[in-house]
């Protein structure tokens, strides 16, 4: 055993708690002011691309764009009486009245077209209550949903000031929630914070890692902890270099 300690290696690991976030999320918002008729998902929900969201009501809109229709056929004619009389200066009117008619149509056809929204791609529903939602007046701009990717997933690490050193881009390890102990997640480190920050009296930089593969059950929050493999170290100095380093502060050798 001795002999063990003293010319043993194993794999040194920088251990540290770690939660996972999503790496990106897209936010749904209104599209204008109006009423949301109908909203199909809520928090919690899985959510595949090209699926139906939510829809705005459009009552109130077709019913502009019915009066611009009328208006532009009624624009449409008069500019033709007005060419075929030669009369310049009521021709050159209705054009503007035409013209200005067939933009507010455009727009009108536009918010139509814009009135459902559909999920961008495969994710999970993180934002959204229909009950809150469905029925109410919103402005253009009001979030509506929030749908996060569920493939791609952040982990991210508090490291302790005394180890921020030893990592760096092209190291990997492993990631265990709390949720599943028994579940390991790969991850890449894919970049290092350079500020510190102060967490629970402590000093800890955050070090943020790419999950390789997700079984599709992680979530927003989620809690574990990460293991950093390093490299080989000996036996004596994985068990004694956190005790030295205290030493060495202690006596500034």
């Amino acid at each position: 055993m001795t002999l063990w300690v003293i010319f043993g290696t194993a794999t040194y690991r920088v251990i540290t708690p770690a939660a996972v976030r999503p790496a990106t999320a897209q936010r749904y918002f209104a599209p204008y002011n109006g009423i949301v008729q109908s909203v199909h998902v809520k928090a919690g929900d899985k959510v595949v691309q090209g699926q139906l969201l939510f829809a705005m009501n459009t009552q109130d809109i077709q019913l502009d764009l019915d009066y611009l229709n009328a208006q532009v056929r009624m624009s449409e004619i008069a500019l033709d009486e007005a060419i075929q009389e030669s009369d310049a200066v009521n021709a050159e009117t209705e054009r503007g009245r035409l013209s200005l008619y067939a933009a507010q149509r455009a727009i009108a056809h536009r918010q139509i077209e814009r009135s459902q929204m559909h999920a961008a791609y495969d994710g999970l529903v993180t934002v959204g209550d229909p009950n809150l939602i469905t029925g109410q007046m919103t402005a253009l701009g009001d979030l509506v949903l929030e749908i996060v990717p569920t493939a791609q997933w952040i982990v991210e690490l508090e490291v302790p000031e005394e180890s921020i050193a030893e990592l760096n881009t092209t190291l990997a390890g492993e990631l265990s929630l709390n949720a599943r102990p028994e579940v390991s997640q790969t991850f890449s480190v894919s970049r290092i914070l350079p500020r510190s920050q102060q967490r629970n009296q402590k000093r800890i930089f955050i070090v943020e890692g790419t999950i390789e593969s997700t079984d599709g059950w992680l979530r927003p929050g989620m809690e574990g902890t990460a293991r950093v493999v390093i490299e080989e170290k000996p036996i004596w100095w994985i068990g004694s270099h956190r005790a030295i380093r205290a030493l060495r502060r202690l006596l500034w050798i």
